[in-house]
């Protein structure tokens, strides 16, 4: 059987889940035959096993990220701090979504021995993920809604910490609700006041 390219990116979505959700070591073949309509010969074939379905996922993972950033950078209609607190709501669905935290800071860097390669792929997307947050406040200062006692280095650092930080709080149980609240109070403090 002849698969199409939206079945084989449908297998690396399927993928992307269950390694979210269970890790690398707890994810095999067979599951990802199980959820992802392609049968072991055509991942085989494609994808030449775990750990090539893996690292596609963790790409592709990747890519749409920076791809959403990127988008926001050229955005003239979305404020850049309201594309910032969208982002901290999406990680914290997403994590709620596989009961997990970040696939790259999980699994990937849990993994660094095994996938030297990867792991200089996710270095470069975690600086490029930096580089697009700094444009953001960047364009939040020029545009007079960064609060006034922050630079934009500043603010992309804090920002960053909190980010990540989520990962910690998402497997400490605190409710998805929670966790909202807490990013948009934590995005109000980044925001000039109004006079």
């Amino acid at each position: 059987m002849t698969h199409s390219r939206s079945d084989y990116d449908f297998a690396v979505q399927a993928a992307t889940s269950l390694f979210w959700r269970r890790g690398y070591d707890d994810t095999s073949i067979e599951d990802i035959v199980k959820t992802s309509g392609l049968n072991r010969y055509s991942i085989y074939n494609a994808y030449g096993g775990k750990e090539g379905i893996f690292q596609a996922a963790v790409r592709q993972y990747c890519d749409v990220s920076i791809e959403k950033l990127r988008a926001d950078c050229e955005s003239q209609d979305t404020p850049p701090l309201n594309a910032l607190l969208t982002t901290l709501e999406e990680t914290i669905e997403g994590m709620h979504k596989h009961a997990a935290g970040c696939l790259v800071t999980d699994i990937v860097l849990s993994k660094k021995e095994h996938f030297p390669e990867l792991i200089t792929y996710c270095s470069t997307f975690l600086r490029e993920m930096e580089q697009l947050t700094a444009r953001l406040f960047e364009k939040a200062d020029a545009d007079g809604t960064l609060a006034d006692d922050l630079t934009p280095t500043q603010a992309t650092g804090l920002y960053l910490t909190f980010k990540f930080g989520l990962d910690r709080r998402s497997k400490l149980g605190l409710s998805q609700e929670e966790m909202k609240f807490q990013a948009e109070a934590f995005m109000d403090r980044l925001r000039r006041t109004p006079a």
